[in-house]
């Protein structure tokens, strides 16, 4: 009948719309986190709590604006995760993301493929030069991320799962210079001219994203 129709309709439509989880609802089940566990407010143990929220649930309006935390550093964090690690399809450099990470943004600045990389996170974060935000060292830019150890760690947390779930196997390039870039890894656009030697710490060029496969 039209009613019966008119009613499955509505249930259809209260299913999905009940499904679809949005910023309201996480604001809600974050607030509420500790009346469901006694576990640390984390990334990884929320999406434990809450199995049907996704990391890109999260990230399309950021862990830290979702917990109160909008000063200009919390809103980086969350735009490189959510703009660059989540979309990146790389092991390797998400590996050394993680590692630089854990061990205070020391790297071994006499390994050109690290020199790279580290200059692939500086854009990840700053999007622009080191200079025009008065920076004088990569070292400089970096130390400059580590000042809340709680978005550091938060980073931690995403990048373990993003790792936890990354399906991809690497290859080398064959190139007759070092480079920090893989065969069928996915990269930012500013990512592979950092890489490349066309983003420097003093300039820049372009935006988007590219795949080598």
């Amino acid at each position: 009948s039209i009613v019966l129709q008119k009613q499955t309709k509505e249930v259809i439509l209260a299913n999905i719309r009940g499904a679809i989880v949005n910023a309201r609802k996480l604001k809600g089940w974050i607030s509420t986190y500790s009346e469901q566990t006694q576990r640390e407010l984390t990334v990884q143990n929320f999406l434990t709590i809450y199995p049907q929220v996704t990391l890109e649930d999260i990230y399309k309006i950021g862990w830290n604006k979702l917990n109160g935390r909008e000063n200009v550093l919390a809103l980086m964090f969350d735009r490189a995760i959510s703009s660059r690690f989540i979309t990146c399809r790389s092991r390797s450099y998400l590996k050394f993301l993680l590692k630089l990470f854990r061990e205070g943004f020391r790297w071994d600045e006499t390994d050109e493929i690290e020199n790279q990389m580290v200059l692939m996170v500086h854009y990840d974060f700053w999007q622009r030069p080191g200079l025009s935000d008065g920076f004088s060292t990569l070292n400089e830019s970096l130390i400059a991320l580590a000042v809340e150890p709680q978005l550091v760690a938060t980073c931690v947390d995403v990048l373990e799962l993003l790792l936890d779930r990354l399906d991809i196997s690497e290859m080398p390039m064959d190139l007759e210079f070092p480079n920090a870039l893989q065969l069928h890894g996915r990269y930012s656009r500013d990512q592979i001219l950092a890489a490349f030697g066309e983003n420097h710490f003093e300039k820049n060029r372009a935006v988007g994203k590219v795949s080598y496969s």
